[in-house]
């Protein structure tokens, strides 16, 4: 619940803050934010002896649910964007 309010409280001050020069660049530095934390995470991940010796065991069904997740999230951001540029062309 904590993460949805930060998250709220966070659109919001952009919102307010949308013409301000500094935060103007915010969306260069979220990119790369997002392949900053994805780095930490994979060390993360391959600094856990448990999960690097039962990648074995995890198997077809990982992968299939790790493609469809991508799937899923690629088909629902194009679908979001269209939806914001059919509503930009009003």
């Amino acid at each position: 619940m904590f993460i949805l309010i930060l998250l709220a409280v966070s659109v919001l001050a952009g919102m307010l803050l949308r013409g301000i020069g500094p935060v103007l660049h915010l969306e260069k530095t979220a990119t790369w934010t997002v392949w900053l934390l994805i780095l930490v995470f994979g060390i993360s991940l391959g600094y856990n002896e448990d999960i690097v010796n039962n990648f074995g065991r995890f198997g077809l069904t990982a992968l299939v649910v790790a493609l469809a997740g991508v799937a899923g999230s690629v088909l629902g951001a194009r679908a979001l964007k269209s939806y914001i540029d059919k509503g930009k062309q009003k």
